[in-house]
């Protein structure tokens, strides 16, 4: 029986971003869904729901905190586990709301995929 592979939504809107986390995460493991902004984000999770979401914060049409704010308030949404990638500096404030309502926050500098990898996995055992 094949094992289920955890399925990936990646809202970025840098293409780079995506190709990158697509080397990173073996697809052996992970299905990699790509949405360039906040809105077809959303789109796709209400398409096919993702098991973590690894979302950006600066984005065109709506941001990573639109997007967090729209999923928490919805109650079949509200539980899927969302871990940020992004290179905003974070204010204090930023960074409370952030760890109030997600799972990890990771700086795209110093990118580590082995941990993204242990994080994701970490995520969704909980």
């Amino acid at each position: 029986m094949p094992i289920e592979k955890l399925r990936i939504l990646v809202v970025d809107d840098d293409p780079h971003v995506a190709e990158m986390l697509r080397q990173i995460l073996p697809e052996s493991d992970f299905e990699l869904t790509c949405a360039e902004d906040g809105q077809t984000g959303l789109q796709a999770v209400m398409a096919r729901r993702p098991d973590v979401i690894l979302l950006d914060l600066m984005m065109p049409k709506l941001d990573g905190f639109g997007v967090i704010e729209r999923l928490r308030a919805d109650a079949e949404l509200r539980n899927i586990p969302v871990i940020v990638i992004s290179a905003k500096e974070l204010t204090a404030q930023e960074s409370k709301t952030l760890r109030e309502s997600v799972a990890f926050v990771m700086q795209k500098q110093g990118f580590d995929g082995d941990l993204l990898t242990e994080e994701i996995n970490s995520v969704v055992k909980r």
